[in-house]
């Protein structure tokens, strides 16, 4: 999984050299975001979850 999402990464960068649109700068910055933030939230949200039962 990780190492597919690497590749992901990779490949957009290689396109974003080829491009350099600052609109998919914004757009992976974004995805970035939710893809770091929302599990991270999750995680504490189960912990604390966890905790309280």
């Amino acid at each position: 999984m990780v190492f597919y999402f690497i590749l992901f990464l990779m490949i957009i960068f290689r396109y974003m050299l080829q491009n350099r649109s600052p609109l998919l700068i914004v757009m992976i910055l974004r995805l970035l975001r939710c893809c770091v933030l929302y599990p991270i939230s999750a995680i504490v949200v189960l912990a604390n979850f966890a905790s309280l039962k």
